[in-house]
């Protein structure tokens, strides 16, 4: 951007406004609206200053007539307007993908990574840790008789059920550590950088968890 107003200074005429807009739609697509914004207002000002520094060094315009002044003024409003438009889509386009990546990889009822995911980031994660040497451990967890929850208290109750068991686990667990719910009332749980003993204690701090901490159901269950 800095060096394409700097080549419509040299350059001069009223065509110099439009050099920047390469670099402004650069801009748009690869950085956030906010920097576009920020990218937009400093081209803007240093626009005008240089048109009132009369920047324009082969003399082909006369920018100091009120029409002139008016008519660049609209015309930098019209370029910055366009990167400002294609930010916008970019945004939107960006916030959409995030809400398709997050559904197609989280579970939606727990939060935590669906089966798909979890193979995937689990096989990287192996692979990554099998190439260093280095140790990991699973855990499998299975919530005991939860067809009778259903069964008695309704699928609303299951999920209930399945939300807390989520929210119960997870303090349980360390930063890093890959949580997934597999189906039903099936979890599994990812250890990296784990031995037998740490996987132990992991373990026996999450059943504690689950043994000292009762679920309410819906319809006081």
């Amino acid at each position: 951007l800095v060096l394409l107003c700097t080549r419509g200074v040299l350059v001069g005429g009223p065509g110099a406004l439009a050099f920047p807009v390469p670099a402004l739609l650069w801009c748009a697509l690869l950085y956030s609206l906010f920097a576009t914004v920020v990218m937009n207002l400093l081209f803007s000002c240093w626009t005008l200053v240089a048109l009132s520094l009369e920047f324009v060094p082969n003399g082909m315009v006369d920018i100091t007539s009120r029409p002139m002044q008016l008519s660049l003024r609209l015309g930098v409003m019209l370029v910055g307007w366009g990167p400002l438009t294609v930010a916008s889509v970019m945004a939107g386009r960006n916030a959409l993908l995030r809400r398709m990546r997050r559904l197609a990889e989280y579970d939606q009822l727990s939060g935590l990574l669906n089966r798909g995911a979890f193979r995937e980031q689990g096989r990287a994660r192996l692979q990554a840790l099998a190439a260093g040497g280095r140790p990991a451990a699973m855990l499998m967890l299975d919530i005991d008789h939860f067809k009778s929850v259903n069964d008695r208290h309704g699928h609303a109750a299951g999920d209930s059920v399945l939300v807390a068991s989520a929210q119960l686990a997870r303090p349980a667990l360390r930063d890093g550590d890959l949580f997934s719910r597999l189906g039903g009332e099936e979890f599994a749980i990812l250890l990296p950088d784990c031995g037998m003993d740490d996987a132990l204690q992991i373990a026996e701090r999450v059943r504690s968890v689950f043994a000292a901490t009762p679920t309410p159901l819906p319809q006081g269950g």
